[in-house]
């Protein structure tokens, strides 16, 4: 498919623009705030912030790499003897895997240095896609290595957004997540599967509306947080909780990558689009990430503090009795972590329940998210049927590689379609088993799973392909935009950050499983004598049980909480209210 005109470049450019919010805006948008119980939010600043420059050089880098994939098949495919020593303007034509094989997509560019080819000896080159820059440039069991650890990130994310997604939708029409997982899972797949097309232009359109909904989600929300003013702790030791969150967007560039036309102005157009949406994408992360902070308690501690205090105002100041109530701070985000929950489920509930005359806001969220997810599984879920494909192509049809094949690229086998289909059906069936076997895995899965891949990929495969991609008969492949020269350096610098969250999230994981914390507080709130002028006291004990709804409202008290993991020092302890 040959891109002309104007209005269909700037719809390429666009296109790129909101997949790459899509992409990023999935699991930071649920999963961050979440996380950020923590750490509080400057420790996540920090952070966060660093980590979005990393990902902006990732990004530099890997528009080179996608590049140096579709010259570097003139050389793979026996093209070697050609000398680099001049420029060449010619057309090759790319085999792209769109379900319908209906057309190539065309590249027009500068590719190598060398004499000139006969114009029907037009080369049949493959659009770039992560099995192929894995085969390219990584060696015999990497390249094996690299794509089992993609399938397993795009199958972690997958899962993460069933769950999400069914929690979401769960909550708006108020039947428990399980029986909506399938429902979600397989609508969104089959539409992925059969079709394509239609996918890749409805999730440009999806993108924006859920921009637009999440700038005014975040600007109403953060208008009541401001009422509320929420008190946020840092923990600067936990300021790494955030930044093994990070989304990956390299993961999604090869599809949209395959669009645009190979000249240096066309592919400075897509970089600049691609680092747009990433920097839209810091900004709404850190907006929402905020707004979430100032309205929803960090702690159960906080939250049953805050709930102690509303009892007390309830209290008959007339009447001496004696009230119980066990407080375990559902509406916290230590406990939707514990819970495995998104970060709009104690926000909505919180919402509804003290700010009742902002329930029309708590739906809005509702809303946005039931869109947020919905997009975010169809990107991933894309970039997953893109990389199978590629490999199902790789295996296939070696024979079209010759220019005297090109008639036979253009129409796909009748077995290749099905054993695409039926191999991305499969790893979708795989996202459903999981998905119902731990309906309330969410942060495990991000927490755990989802961050090892996406940091050991960058760490170890990638940063390995841009070196390779340099050296050995790689060496002078002459590309329409290379990365300068002082950036080319810092490519080191990615093996280091990233390889230490991959560091952090084994030994994160690990203790974990050494010393478990996975308890919730549960606190017996007493008032024996008449408010105001009297105190009262709360009889904390430890306990495993489960979370359960609460009608009880609270605001601010004055006491001493200790934090997670060293909940026993609360046992028999007294809190005095102001």
């Amino acid at each position: 498919m040959a891109i002309r005109g104007c209005n269909s470049e700037l719809f390429i450019y666009l296109q790129a623009y909101f997949v790459t919010i899509a992409t990023i805006l999935g699991t930071g948008i649920l999963g961050l705030p979440v996380m950020l119980s923590r750490s509080g939010l400057y420790p996540f600043l920090v952070t966060f912030v660093i980590d979005a420059f990393v990902q902006s050089l990732l990004v530099c880098f890997f528009v080179d790499l996608l590049q140096r994939a579709v010259v570097a098949q003139h050389q793979y495919q026996g093209e070697e003897s050609m000398p680099l020593n001049a420029m060449l303007e010619e057309d090759i034509a790319l085999v792209s895997d769109d379900d319908d094989g209906s057309s190539n997509v065309q590249f027009t560019g500068a590719i190598m240095k060398g004499k000139m080819l006969h114009i029907r000896e037009i080369p049949v080159v493959q659009t770039p896609n992560l099995h192929l820059l894995g085969k390219l440039f990584l060696g015999c069991g990497l390249s094996q290595a690299f794509d089992v650890i993609i399938i397993l990130q795009f199958i972690a994310l997958l899962i993460c957004y069933a769950l999400a997604g069914s929690e979401a939708f769960a909550q708006l029409i108020g039947i428990h997540h399980f029986y909506v997982i399938p429902v979600f899972v397989w609508v969104l797949t089959l539409a992925i599967v059969f079709a394509l097309q239609l996918i890749k232009s409805v999730v440009s359109f999806l993108t924006f509306i859920k921009g637009t909904l999440l700038l005014g989600t975040a600007a109403v929300t953060f208008y009541v947080g401001l009422t509320v003013a929420e008190t946020v702790s840092n923990d600067f030791a936990s300021c790494w909780s955030s930044i093994s969150h990070g989304n990956c967007v390299v993961n999604t560039m090869p599809y949209t990558f395959e669009k645009i036309a190979f000249k240096k102005k066309q592919i400075s157009k897509y970089h600049a689009a691609v680092q747009a949406g990433l920097w839209t994408c810091v900004l709404l992360n850190i907006i929402w990430c905020w707004t979430v902070l100032e309205i929803v308690p960090q702690t159960v501690a906080k939250e049953c503090a805050a709930e102690s205090a509303r009892l007390r105002l309830h209290v008959n100041s007339t009447a001496r009795e004696e009230s119980s109530y066990t407080c375990v701070g559902e509406m916290s985000l230590e406990s939707a972590a514990a819970k495995g929950e998104i970060s709009t489920i104690p926000l909505t509930k919180l919402l509804k329940r003290d700010h009742p005359h902002f329930t029309w806001v708590a739906i809005l969220i509702q809303v946005f998210i039931l869109v947020s997810i919905s997009v975010s599984y169809l990107t991933i879920g894309t970039a997953l049927h893109h990389t199978l494909s590629g490999i199902v192509q790789t295996v296939i049809v070696k024979k079209h590689r010759t220019s005297s094949d090109k008639s036979k690229v253009n129409k796909k086998s009748t077995g290749e379609w099905c054993m695409r289909t039926v191999i991305s059906l499969a790893a979708f069936a795989l996202v459903f088993a999981v998905a119902m076997m731990d309906p309330e895995g969410f942060i495990d899965i991000l927490e755990k799973l989802v961050s090892f891949t996406l940091n050991a990929e960058v760490g170890l495969f990638i940063f390995l392909m841009l070196v390779f991609s340099k050296r050995g008969s790689y060496r002078n492949l002459e590309i329409p935009l290379p990365t300068p020269r002082f950036i080319s350096y810092l490519v080191f610098f990615l093996p280091l950050f990233f390889n230490f969250a991959v560091f952090f999230d084994i030994y994160d994981t690990t203790m974990s499983i050494i010393y478990p914390q996975h308890y919730q507080t549960s606190l017996v709130i007493n008032t024996t004598t008449e408010p105001p002028d009297s105190t009262f006291s709360m009889f904390a004990t430890i306990t495993d049980t489960n979370i359960t709804d609460t009608n009880i409202t609270g605001t601010n008290i004055t006491g001493s909480f200790s934090t997670p993991g060293h909940w026993p020092n609360l046992e028999n302890s007294t809190v005095l209210p102001a």
